[in-house]
């Protein structure tokens, strides 16, 4: 019975590796789950006498192929003539130069006996000829192997040159191997033939990225080969290549090589060395398509001494079981006319066409772009750094024209860089859809540059039928880095199972100013903590920390740099309101953390203006800040309309054309969605208004990342049941329910009114506008299932309780209660006044009052909080507060003495004001996604312990903006005349079904400088009855800045499973490049000084604090990057005790530097940057205060001086240019 359920198994595993097989394919390849077998080599009969060659294949009882070895060499073989004898062998061949030996190939192939053989053939370059074959110096000897192949064209040929690239005795050069091997390619190429494949081979022990540096170029060969003597990872490197570039696999020699089977047991053998090298084949099935077993006896042989005797027919025992393995259907005997098998000959009759460099896969990605845009004119790269969208998706959907090729091209003649989204079309629409664009960018173009789709994947992928979680702000809430992960790889794989590559997220804006429609789409008001949950959404959209995307995952975009968060008066698009320190320690700090951590592919860049300049055109934001100070190295894309509306808004420039340039030199390199600015780029390339190597710099940067995608080997089509599979999977629904109950944050729970018990409670109603709607918030698609309040409370209860429901109000007349079509379709929103209301609130009461609980429903949906984008599409407000209906719907049902329970869910915080009061618990979901129900009904019933903690701090209204909880400390002294000034709510809020206590926390040790970090340790204690997860979150505070900081700073978190009772030992690390802040000079800098480390479970209840120091003249951190100005890092100040003794010795200080000592190729500002006199000045042990210019100083130079690479008495410079 065992093995009646087993065999299912195995048979289902076979099936999956065999349709894995099937994606490798190549010239003499046989189909999937075959490999053609050669055991034919013999090194005794090498001579290829009369005696040897018909044995040849008969040695071992059964025909196995041929083997045999050619070498391109001059003299080599006079000095193994035993082994290798040059002349006339049985009058059937003539003496050959370039088959020393000579093996005489001929002869066997002429033995009818052969006629049915594939044959193997290797060419050894020995003593380095590579060189020679290279430069022609050997084209007779390559003219005598054309012949040979041509003179039998009834066989097919694996010809090996090289044999082994990496081989001991072939210390081949990479460049002129590959200048070698293509020239022997071309040569057969040249004549035609259709009887040979080329098989690029390494030893056993080639090295990870030697097959990368060797290779030909993927159109010069049609296999992988390598050979395999035993070992567990002989050539790992080979197999991992072949499956990179879909090739099949040769296993070109194999022996068990220092066996001798005249002498040995041979059952050992077969158990031994046999079973395993049957078991490498199983093992990559996928891909070995072909093996070499070579049956030799090496140690008759001087050369091979030592090397054993392999010879089968001298082991019977292993001769049988050698003929029964053989006997087994996937092994096909390469001698025995397997033609057919192979597609030899009507398949290959022709030789395949050359691959340009820029289509062949296993060429590095920069050679592939150079290549590429080698061939383009100035159109087809303007077309690289635009897109192409419609607004009008339900009309393009209607039409229907959008899923053909020929729409593609009336709209992209010249290519295009990216195509909007279709949010709305089905999975199978999607489909239609990617299989026109492929063909018309892919096959119609002229250089057949694929299209990037891309779409939106704020939490989740934004499609229809496609699942949804948590808000941003929500799932912040569960301060879990590795579910984030989770989910963000799903939103991945999603996408890119319908044909998007490339995703407009995450957010990593911090926001303040919660006015703000957008709030909702951010991860909340902490730099800290926006960078480490920000960082785990990209790997888990990347599938890599590395800046490579995975298979199955996508390019992801950061947003919005900078500022976009915190403009004024919290308005969309409106200027950036504070300095430019706030902007690098607040807003910019998230974006350096996750470019380091998990190197983002693209950066978006923001609508706002910093200091009066646009981000799209600011060269300061875009050059100086995130290519300089954060080392961002992606592609820079555009805001939907970045560049046309800085015309519309800002006047700035004197066309669209004008500002397109600006753009441009900024350092922008995409302009999405359309071409606005960018259109008019050729024109003004060819007037040399625009320096082309820009336009050059921003196209490269687009290829790179369609060549990194896969994009130009992508599929035709779409793989539609794996795209439904994925939206229906059972494993992502419990995902989301996972996410949602992780996001949920139990305000308040007066008396322990919370958790509620199934069968206490004879009636509940469930009221409110938002009780029967799933709201899913900004930026949703529109999944295939959701699950309200009202259903998750009644599938939890069943028949336990009667569950009764009212609206109780409406939020607007409009409201579709559809996420996507609020956010989409509805424009002006119609609200429902407390009039159009009251017949709602008052049944709501009657339900409320003939109910033994009611569950309160309210909060915000989208109509209240979205991007704003239009004059008659807004989403800011002024006020946080419920709705007029919902505040007096509220009141109405709490004057009806029944317990009340509110459930809030919202995009940002509610002003409750009294009712935060009256209502002794509150939950709050901040839109927890398609299972939001599900998840709220097993909180409220206790089946979950709610431990969702806030990233955003909750106003009392919105006259306590800002409310966040890092402040000044000098914004922290005074409360208001009318209110305190403390959030309703604080930061790292959030309450459990237990409780938890904290011990006092310990450092590793007591000081701290750059590059160091030091351990942060606590007890955490369970003090409650029921098992929870508490988020343990530690703070710091400076007691000594040099200016004046956040008097409050987290640093550090972690989520803490706990038994009642159970006390659990919390290990957090706080790193010194986590305190750098910005100083009066805006260099990024560690200043000595005392920090004061708390631990608690929110921001306002914290431990007693312990201290710690910077260690005084620590280096900074500036991991390579310049400063925010684009300077170098300057040098630390010395202490007052070492100026001083400077000071009286006989080194001056100078005062000035002449313009002729600088030279203009001063711009890589790094440690290395000097200039001839200040480096002998600098030598001698002068030291440096002022830097006096004249303007005509480059750039460079000016940042050299001003950024303090030479050093100096005081650190701090002054920086003066003359005639400025």
């Amino acid at each position: 019975m065992k093995l009646l359920t087993l065999f299912p198994l195995l048979l289902s595993l076979f099936a999956f590796v065999v349709a894995k097989a099937q994606e490798i394919t190549g010239r003499f390849a046989p189909p999937a789950g075959k490999v053609l077998v050669f055991a034919g080599q013999d090194n005794a009969s090498v001579g290829g006498t009369e005696k040897y060659h018909d044995g040849y294949v008969e040695n071992i009882g059964i025909p196995g192929g041929i083997t045999h070895y050619v070498y391109f060499s001059e003299g080599w073989t006079n000095a193994f003539d035993r082994t290798f004898p040059i002349g006339e062998v049985a009058g059937l061949n003539k003496e050959t130069e370039w088959a020393s030996g000579p093996m005489h190939q001929k002869a066997y192939l002429d033995s009818p006996k052969l006629d049915p053989c594939v044959m193997h053939l290797s060419i050894a370059m020995e003593g380095n000829n590579e060189d020679k074959v290279a430069d022609g110096s050997f084209d007779h000897l390559i003219a005598e192997l054309v012949t040979f192949v041509k003179e039998h064209p009834d066989h097919p040929f694996l010809i090996r040159p090289g044999y082994e690239f990496d081989g001991s005795w072939n210390k081949y050069d990479p460049e002129n191997f590959k200048k070698a091997f293509r020239r022997i390619v071309d040569a057969l190429r040249a004549e035609k033939l259709p009887n040979f494949a080329m098989v690029f081979a390494s030893s056993s022990d080639v090295k990870p990225g030697q097959f990368e540096e060797y290779d030909p170029g993927g159109e010069y060969y049609e296999w992988v080969g390598y050979s395999w003597w035993g070992g567990d990872k002989d050539a790992q490197p080979a197999l991992d290549y072949a499956r990179k570039v879909g090739k099949p696999v040769f296993i070109a020699e194999a022996t068990p090589r220092g066996h001798f089977f005249d002498k040995e047991d041979h059952e050992e053998l077969w158990n031994g060395w046999f079973t395993k090298f049957f078991n490498h084949i199983d093992e990559n099935i996928d891909v070995v398509r072909a093996v070499s077993y070579i049956n030799a006896d090496w140690d008759s042989q001087d050369m091979w001494d030592g090397w054993g005797q392999s010879k089968i027919e001298t082991a019977p025992y292993i001769k049988k079981r050698w003929l029964e393995k053989m006997a087994e259907p996937r092994f096909i005997n390469a001698a025995d006319e397997p033609f057919e098998q192979i597609g030899f000959p009507a398949e290959y009759a022709e030789p395949k066409k050359p691959v340009a460099p820029y289509n062949n896969a296993t060429l590095p990605v920069k050679k592939r772009v150079e290549d590429l845009l080698g061939r383009m004119t100035v159109e087809e790269k303007v077309g690289q750094i635009t897109g192409w969208w419609h607004y009008d998706e339900r009309k393009m959907q209607e039409e229907g024209k959008i899923f053909t090729p020929e729409f593609f091209a009336e709209k992209c003649p010249n290519g295009i860089g990216e195509l909007g989204p279709l949010h709305n079309l089905s999975i199978e629409e999607d489909a239609k859809l990617y299989a026109a664009v492929q063909t018309y960018f892919r096959k119609q173009t002229r250089l057949g540059i694929p299209a990037i789709l891309h779409d939106e994947a704020a939490h989740g992928f934004m499609k229809f039928e496609a699942n949804s979680f948590p808000a941003p702000v929500g799932i912040a809430c569960s301060w879990n880095p590795k579910l984030i992960k989770e989910v963000y790889t799903k939103a991945a794989q999603e996408a890119r199972s319908r044909g998007v590559s490339h995703v407009l997220s995450p957010v990593v804006d911090v926001s303040r100013d919660l006015r703000w429609g957008r709030v909702d789409e951010t991860l909340g008001e902490d730099p800290f903590l926006v960078g480490r949950l920000g960082a785990a959404m990209v790997e888990g959209l990347q599938g890599s920390t590395d800046g490579s995307i995975a298979p199955g995952h996508v390019a992801a975009t950061l947003k919005h740099f900078a500022g976009y968060a915190a403009t004024e008066g919290g308005r969309n698009r409106a200027p950036y309101l504070h300095g430019p320190r706030q902007l690098l320690d607040n807003q910019v700090e998230p974006f350096r953390h996750v470019i380091r951590s998990a190197k983002p592919s693209s950066v978006m860049v923001a609508y706002n203006e910093v200091d009066g300049l646009p981000c799209h055109i600011n060269p300061w934001i875009l050059n100086d800040v995130l290519r300089g100070n954060l080392g961002f190295e992606g592609l820079i894309v555009s805001d939907y309309q970045g560049i046309d509306l800085i015309r519309r808004y800002q006047k700035i420039g004197v066309s669209d054309a004008d500002v397109a340039r600006m753009a441009l030199e900024a350092g922008l390199q995409l302009e999405l969605p359309n071409n606005f600015g960018f259109q008019h780029l050729p024109k003004m390339v060819k007037e040399g208004a625009v320096d082309i190597s820009r336009l050059d710099d921003a196209v490269r940067a687009v290829l790179n990342l369609k060549f990194r995608l896969g994009l130009f080997e992508a599929p035709d089509s779409l793989d539609v049941k794996k795209a439904k599979a994925l939206a229906t999977s059972e494993e992502t629904r419990e995902l989301a329910r996972k996410a949602a109950r992780q996001s949920i944050v139990l305000l308040k729970n007066e008396g322990n009114l919370l958790p509620l018990k199934p069968g206490d409670h004879e009636s509940i109603a469930v009221i409110g506008p938002n009780a029967d709607v799933c709201r899913l918030g900004n930026y949703s698609g529109r999944p295939l299932k959701t699950v309200s309040l009202l259903q998750g409370v009644r599938s939890l209860l069943g028949d336990s309780a009667k569950v009764t429901h009212a609206e109780g109000c409406k939020i607007a007349h409009n409201d579709t209660g559809d996420s996507y079509a609020n956010w989409r379709y509805v424009n002006e929103v119609e609200f429902a006044t407390l009039e159009d209301n009251q017949p709602l609130i008052d049944e709501a009461v009657a339900i409320a009052e003939k109910s033994d609980l009611v569950i309160l429903a309210l909060g915000e949906n989208i109509l209240l909080g979205r991007e704003a984008w239009g004059e008659n599409h807004i989403g800011d407000r002024t006020t946080f507060d419920l709705t007029e209906s919902q505040q007096v719907l509220a009141r109405a049902v709490l004057a009806t003495g029944k317990p009340v329970i509110l459930f809030l869910n919202n995009g940002r915080p509610v002003a409750l004001h009294d009712l935060g009061d009256d209502i002794p618990a509150i939950l709050t979901a901040h839109y927890a996604g398609q299972e939001t129900g599900t998840a709220a009904a097993g909180i409220l019933f206790g089946k979950t312990n709610p431990s969702g903690k806030l990233t955003v701090s909750w106003p009392r209204s919105v006259g306590h903006i800002p409310s966040h909880y890092s402040q000044h400390g000098s914004a922290r002294v005074f409360d208001y005349a009318d209110s305190s000034r403390s959030a309703a709510y604080p930061f790292g809020h959030g309450l459990s079904y237990t409780t938890f206590s904290y011990g006092k926390p310990e450092l590793s040790g007591d000081s701290l400088k750059a590059g160091e970090s030091v351990e942060v340790k606590f007890d955490v204690k369970n003090t409650g009855k029921r098992a929870g997860t508490e988020i343990a979150q530690f703070y710091v505070s400076g007691e000594e800045f040099s200016i004046a900081r956040p008097a409050l700073e987290l640093k550090g978190f972690a989520r803490i499973f706990l038994k009642p009772g159970e006390t659990k030992k919390v290990t957090v690390k706080l790193e010194a490049d986590d305190l750098h802040f910005h100083d009066r000079s805006m260099n990024r800098v560690l200043p000595r000084g005392k920090y004061l480390i708390r631990v608690g479970g929110s921001s306002t209840k914290l431990s007693d604090p312990v201290s710690i120091r910077t260690r005084p003249g620590s280096p900074m951190n500036f991991s390579g990057a310049p400063s925010a100005s684009g300077a170098a890092p300057r040098r630390d100040a010395m202490p007052p005790a070492e100026q001083k003794r400077l000071k009286k010795g006989k080194h001056p200080n100078v005062l000035f530097v002449a313009i002729d000592d600088l030279r203009p190729e001063l711009g890589t500002y790094g440690t290395k940057v000097i200039t001839p006199n200040i480096d002998k000045l600098a030598e001698s042990g002068i030291r440096f205060d002022r830097a006096y210019c004249q303007q005509s100083v480059c750039g460079a130079s000016r940042l050299s001086l001003m950024g303090g690479l030479y050093p100096t008495l005081t650190r701090e410079q002054s920086f003066h240019v003359s005639g400025w």
